[in-house]
């Protein structure tokens, strides 16, 4: 059953609120710093996409599903409630680089923080941080399984990309046909089930209206390819465990050692990169890799 709408007491809590976020009407929110631009469409599972780096297209879709116990499938963030926005330009320059995304009933709240920071321009390197919250809003310990759904697209449509995810579901490394290298880092527990696909596959099986599990199937390609992680969670009704906090860097560098020019970039913000999986790749063979710790 599909989770109710959020009751009076949270919207009077939105209200007040209202000096810090704004409701987002149909469209894509876009950020911008230096060499980058990133499109966010809040309002759909279209969810984050067009990450433009030095002219490069290299992300064609990252967003995110759940279901909460007695739900009967599975549902893209956003049909929790209408998304409440915040824009925010941290440098003054032209362009926000920052925005906050919130998600809220009754049952749960779901907050997703995106940072981009570009290079310089020609520098072929970019990032983005982001920071998701998950809570517990129901008063009692509330089993969620969430899901991370990932379309690196820059081989283009049917390229010669492959993905491999680790078997300890910590990490994917996807190769792609063009001189670019891409890698995430999330710090959070190791995912439950993981699955990599040829494109379309694991989308239609979030979209499809039945409930649905991760086939831990680790390698897809040659192909236009995604993959996907699950998270298998328990929250408690209040206090410690009632909030889950997942902490993920995407970047974009040239290789051959993607997230070298990048590191003094993420360890200002504070993140914890506790290791870093290294893969010396060709010009010809760019890797897109994610490590969670």
């Amino acid at each position: 059953m599909k989770i109710p709408t959020k009751p009076t007491s949270l919207r009077a809590l939105l209200v007040l609120l209202g000096c810090a976020f704004s409701h987002t009407a149909p469209g894509a929110l876009v950020l911008a710093d230096r060499n980058s631009t990133v499109s966010i469409d809040p309002n759909s599972s279209s969810g984050t996409f067009n990450w433009m780096v030095d002219g490069n297209s290299v992300l064609a879709q990252q967003w995110f599903w759940y279901r909460v116990g007695g739900d009967t499938q599975e549902y893209s963030i956003d049909t929790i409630s209408a998304p409440l926005t915040k824009l925010v330009d941290g440098d003054f320059d032209a362009g926000d680089e920052k925005v906050l995304i919130r998600y809220s009933n009754q049952i749960l709240t779901i907050q997703i923080e995106y940072n981009l920071m570009g290079g310089a321009p020609g520098s072929l390197t970019s990032a983005i941080a982001e920071q998701i919250s998950i809570q517990n809003n129901s008063g009692a310990s509330l089993p969620v399984t969430f899901f991370q759904y990932s379309d690196f697209n820059h081989g283009g449509p049917g390229g010669s990309e492959q993905v491999v995810l680790d078997p300890d579901l910590r990490s994917a490394t996807q190769t792609v046909p063009l001189g670019l290298a891409v890698s995430e880092t999330v710090n959070t527990p190791a995912a439950t089930f993981g699955e990599a696909a040829l494109q379309g596959f694991t989308l239609s099986r979030l979209q499809n209206g039945n409930i649905d599990n991760l086939n831990g199937i680790l390698g897809a390609g040659p192909g236009d390819v995604t993959w996907a992680l699950q998270w298998d969670l328990v929250l408690n009704a209040s206090g410690p465990g009632s909030e889950i906090l997942i902490s993920k860097v995407k970047q974009v560098s040239n290789v051959p050692e993607p997230a070298v020019p990048l590191m003094s970039m993420i360890g200002g913000l504070g993140f914890l990169l506790r290791r870093k999986r290294g893969v010396t790749v060709s010009a010809q063979q760019p890797l897109v890799n994610e490590t969670v710790m």
